[in-house]
């Protein structure tokens, strides 16, 4: 086990996915994150969490603009990254060792202090500096988080782009004081696979954070993976009409849908009943799980609204693959 210590002694985590999931150019990284930012729609109130996906930006990056917007990088302080293992088996959570996070846009201090007291809890145990950089389902979320911290004065600057950036008439309700801000911190957590019950004591442990005004939470997940190189080809022929098949590019959208459904629901066991039913593919169903009993959990009545949705191809046949892309809002 490692000691506190050891969380604050100074490693930073690479940026291993820049210059192949994304650019490692931080001014033309700037320019493409204001670009969707500005091109987004955003709601009347700014989101306290989101779901948002983890694909190459030449993918998901548009669509998680629509998040993003949502993020009132004045008033937050501390952003938790909710992120499902990939490469890891776990059944608990781990926590990160790293000090700090490298992005082209500038390097984001962890909260070592939260981190240390989460991990005091029992509930969750540390991942590897090689578990860290190898995920990147924490890290396709960071550019966007240190662009806005940026933008809103709360990060270092950086010899990177800088501008005017994107606008949003979210109202967080909180008056700004004009006094300088700190950086904002992560707090990064890999999800494993969890059991019904683990998601439903993490989200009880989180409710006390998501109540902070100055928390904000980023549930990182992309969903329906279909085609045969990810072994799920689910199709239902009828919604075409009579005697008429829908594409299969409308049966994913229609499977995405009812799962959006069960999560707006906020009612975690139609959630699991959706997946036991369907098995859906969604990569990050048990941070989407933990944020559910969160909300339940808390006193806040928050709502959940998805805002955005988007597919990566529209399959046509068997031989096609598609990665769906939701954006939901917490408000």
């Amino acid at each position: 086990m490692l000691s506190q210590a050891a969380v604050a002694q100074g490693n930073v985590r690479r940026a291993s996915h820049a210059g192949s999931w994304y650019t490692d150019d931080g001014r033309l990284l700037a320019a493409q994150l204001d670009k969707w930012l500005h091109e987004a729609a955003c709601t009347d109130t700014a989101a306290r969490a989101i779901v948002s996906p983890h694909a190459g930006y030449s993918y998901s990056g548009p669509s998680a603009a629509f998040g993003f917007k949502n993020f009132d990088a004045q008033r937050v302080r501390r952003v938790f990254v909710l992120g499902p293992s990939h490469h890891a088996y776990l059944t608990k959570c781990a926590l990160s060792t790293m000090s700090s996070y490298e992005t082209p846009l500038g390097n984001l201090p962890l909260d070592t202090d939260t981190v240390s007291e989460l991990h005091a809890t029992g509930a969750f145990e540390w991942m590897s500096k090689s578990v860290d950089e190898a995920e990147h389902s924490i890290e396709m979320q960071l550019p966007y988080i240190a662009r806005l911290a940026q933008l809103a004065g709360s990060s270092p600057p950086t010899t990177g782009h800088s501008g005017d950036g994107p606008e949003c008439e979210c109202d967080s309700g909180e008056a700004d004081t004009g006094t300088a801000r700190g950086p904002v911190r992560l707090v990064p957590v890999l999800v494993g696979s969890l059991s019904k019950n683990s998601e439903q004591l993490y989200g009880v442990l989180f409710a006390k954070y998501l109540a902070d005004p100055a928390n904000f939470f980023v549930i990182s997940s992309d969903f329906c993976h279909w085609g045969k190189r990810f072994d799920y080809c689910y199709y239902e022929p009828g919604g075409g009409g009579a005697h008429q098949q829908q594409p299969i590019y409308k049966c994913i959208e229609v499977l995405d849908r009812r799962g959006m459904e069960a999560i707006e629901s906020q009612q975690p066991s139609r959630f699991y009943d959706y997946h036991k039913t369907y098995k859906n593919t969604i990569c990050g169903r048990h941070p989407i799980g933990v944020l559910m009993n969160m909300l339940q959990a808390s006193t806040l009545k928050l709502k959940l609204k998805f805002v955005h949705y988007k597919q990566s191809s529209q399959c046509a046949s068997l031989d096609d693959s598609s990665v769906s892309y939701a954006v939901a809002c917490c408000y």
